[in-house]
């Protein structure tokens, strides 16, 4: 049997099987770097790739782009993006966000479904970790802040 393959220059290893779901390729002119693999479960393989020059960015700490973030997402759900630059469990993130386990777990099912966080259980824990996606989405952005929407 001949397998082929795409290599693509990224800062891990990762082999992705396809097994019939497909490939969505999505060109854009808002991303500039690496492309960037969303890998759902039961859906097509999506591979989000620079098209153009790129959208200038507002400047870093623009007060103002946070704001609009936190208009389009919520200000719990910024905060868990920024917290998930490291691995949390949903009870870590309560902990941090002063916010029930419950409530965790509605924002970071929202997230999942975007394709900005993936999610992986480890024994009795449930591990969420950034996605390439939601770290483009919140880079040009500093640390959590103390309040909460």
């Amino acid at each position: 049997m001949h397998e082929s393959g795409w290599e693509l220059e990224a800062p891990y290893e990762q082999d992705i099987e396809l097994r019939g779901r497909g490939v969505l390729l999505l060109p854009t002119f808002h991303w500039t770097g690496r492309p960037l693999i969303s890998a759902l479960p039961d859906r097509p393989l999506a591979v989000t790739y620079p098209a153009g020059p790129g959208v200038p960015l507002p400047p870093a700490g623009a007060e103002d782009t946070d704001d609009a973030l936190a208009g389009v997402l919520g200000r719990t759900r910024v905060e868990i993006l920024l917290l998930l630059a490291d691995e949390h469990t949903t009870s870590g993130l309560a902990r941090r966000l002063a916010v029930s386990n419950a409530t965790v777990s509605a924002h970071t099912a929202a997230l999942r479904g975007a394709g900005l966080i993936t999610t992986v259980r480890a024994g009795r824990a449930v591990l969420h970790r950034r996605t390439a996606l939601g770290t483009l989405l919140v880079r040009r952005r500093g640390g959590p802040r103390s309040t909460h929407g």
